[in-house]
């Protein structure tokens, strides 16, 4: 495959990512600074499994705290968000200063991002194939995924996960697109949206499949970590249910949920964020219905998960990378009725983490607003207009 000038403004792009998010780290002296402090979480998380001695920190919120501070001294403590399976993925990384650990934890989860990018379009977006770097340059730049690079968070196995669901339903296999969904649940507030758009499709072996896998990737931790971590990660999900802003300032996520609650009284926020968010994922499902593109497919179910999750950080945004690769290749195809308003809220989704300071000053969360705005109109051209099947990605 001829390079030309679009490989290199991918690397290039790729270079000043890792330049800048390593710097950003590096000026506040390699241990532990606040910039990563999702990474010193995954970090913790995996030196509490791969270290005999320190494995009680994984149910015991008392030594949690103790290793935390042990680990990345001066920074706040959050409690444990992420399950046992989480911990033993990170395991491999606490052989490895916490510097170096985050940096290779960055340099795969930018491979993995641009191979999915790439892959998407190149197997199910058609139209853009000819402009194929271009765009995976473009998907690579996108503020959210520079929001993971910083934070070091692992939401590039959010995208893979929706990569493998288009695989599976590309190729009508229940059991890759379950595999899909069940990556997902490595963050339940992502897997339950995700589950629910599956239901609503009339996919229950999928939804099986993926319940299945996600069960036994905690039970099989049990061997090498016993059943108290398990336990404690319960107790966990269960106090953020009953508390969901525990860990994190509302503003600085971006959902459906902060949507309502920054405007309204908690009791009528509640209500209106249940009947949207169940709103949302209804659409989703029922786009599933509407259309057999697979790219389209996972993309509103993308969407559909930023809208209806309870707990949703900017970084989680690039969940929607295959929607914006979906809808960047029907605008492709021909004259579009309506394309013009599609292609500025497609825009606007991609900016969407560039206005958290206005979510700051404003009682207006934009950017919920704006993927709202987004959802409303890739359903309305992708599952409420009769779409001619020649133009349909493939």
């Amino acid at each position: 495959m001829k390079i030309g000038g679009d490989g290199i403004a991918v690397a290039a792009v790729a270079v000043v990512l890792l330049l800048v998010t390593g710097a950003w780290v590096a000026q506040s002296g390699r241990v532990g600074p606040p910039p990563a402090v999702d990474f010193v979480h995954f970090y913790t998380l995996g030196h509490a499994a791969a270290h005999a001695a320190d494995r009680e920190a994984l149910s015991s919120e008392e030594s949690w705290a103790g290793l935390i501070a042990r680990i990345a001294p001066g920074r706040d403590e959050y409690p444990r968000v992420y399950g046992p399976h989480v911990a033993l993925l990170f395991a491999p990384f606490s052989f490895l200063p916490l510097f170096q650990a985050y940096l290779v934890w960055n340099l795969l989860s930018l491979v993995g991002f641009t191979y999915c990018a790439m892959w998407l379009v190149m197997r199910h977006a058609r139209p853009l194939r000819p402009f194929h770097l271009r765009v995976t340059a473009g998907i690579l730049s996108c503020p959210a995924f520079v929001y993971v690079l910083i934070l070091g968070h692992a939401s590039v196995i959010a995208v893979a996960a929706l990569t493998l669901l288009t695989l599976g339903l590309a190729r009508r296999s229940s059991w890759v697109a379950g595999i899909g969904l069940a990556l997902l649940s490595f963050k339940p507030t992502l897997f339950l949206p995700a589950i629910g758009v599956a239901l609503v499709a009339g996919y229950p072996l999928v939804v099986a499949v993926a319940l299945g896998l996600a069960a036994g990737s905690l039970l099989l931790t049990i061997p090498w970590l016993g059943l108290a971590p398990i336990a404690a990660y319960a107790a966990t999900l269960v106090s953020l249910g009953q508390a969901p802003d525990a860990v994190a300032n509302p503003a600085l996520m971006s959902s459906l949920r902060t949507f309502w609650y920054q405007l309204l009284p908690p009791a009528v926020a509640l209500a209106c964020y249940a009947l949207t968010g169940g709103a949302a994922i209804v659409a989703a499902g029922w786009g599933w219905r509407r259309t057999n593109d697979p790219l389209q497919r996972a993309g509103l179910t993308g969407v559909a998960i930023v809208l209806s999750a309870p707990h949703l950080y900017y970084y989680d945004l690039v969940i929607a990378v295959p929607a914006a690769i979906a809808s960047a290749a029907w605008l492709t195809v021909g004259p579009r009725p309506g394309g013009s308003v599609l292609r500025a809220l497609t825009w606007a989704a991609y900016l969407a983490p560039l206005a958290a300071p206005v979510a700051l000053m404003t009682p207006v969360h934009v950017p919920a607003a704006v993927h709202a705005a987004w959802f409303v109109a890739l359903v309305w051209h992708w599952a409420v207009r009769k779409i001619p099947r020649q133009v349909v990605a493939a």
